[in-house]
């Protein structure tokens, strides 16, 4: 009896300290994540799908960060290698969708879905937009409540899916609702200029 009990808290021990590793890796990935999209960085990109890989069985985050890593690091090989780029946002955007199956309830990885797929179809001949139209109902559904940054983001980029789908007035009341967040984010200016832009 003692045995079993110390094996399984060992057992609790172990997953303490996998979830500890992941909750930190996961972190410094974000970071590589983003700075790899705003830099153009190749390696950081690289970088940031090593620091996910020993997760994305398990984790749904991890997952939907390391298919987005993959979409950053095929807008590398645009103009190199159209076909490798493509491949890469292929296979991006299925770990990007097999994470949102795996959680489908998890609002980041409604966010990642959303947002990535917004890019990768405005950017690539891969078009997202019956994809993430789930993602946007699902928000609809269950609101927009995450922190008036993150909420501006999110509105802006529901506006972008409208406008692409030719639903303007869905699009304006997305605009409206982004810069009501009265956010500092870029993303408000470029909501407002697109804003007076389509009621003139």
């Amino acid at each position: 009896m003692r045995k079993k009990i110390g094996v399984l808290c060992c057992c609790i021990f172990m997953a303490g300290i996998f979830a500890q590793s992941m909750d930190e890796d996961l972190k410094k990935a974000i970071l590589l994540h983003d700075s790899a999209a705003l830099e153009s960085n190749t390696d950081k990109a690289l970088a940031c799908q090593e620091l996910l890989k020993p997760y994305i069985e398990k984790d749904a985050v991890c997952r939907a960060y390391y298919g987005s890593a993959v979409t950053v690091e095929a807008s590398f090989y645009e103009k190199s290698n159209p076909i490798k780029a493509l491949s890469l946002l292929d296979k991006g955007s299925e770990f990007i969708d097999s994470a949102v199956e795996m959680d489908s309830d998890n609002f980041i990885v409604r966010i990642l879905r959303l947002t990535n797929g917004v890019q990768v179809s405005s950017s690539s001949p891969l078009k997202r937009y019956k994809v993430i139209k789930n993602d946007v109902a699902w928000f609809e559904k269950n609101g927009i409540d995450y922190g008036k940054d993150e909420n501006a983001r999110l509105y802006y980029n529901i506006a972008l899916f409208y406008l692409a789908v030719n639903n303007l007035d869905a699009a304006l009341y997305a605009l409206d609702d982004c810069i009501a967040t009265k956010s500092s984010d870029p993303v408000v200016k470029k909501a407002q200029e697109l804003l007076r832009r389509y009621e003139e």
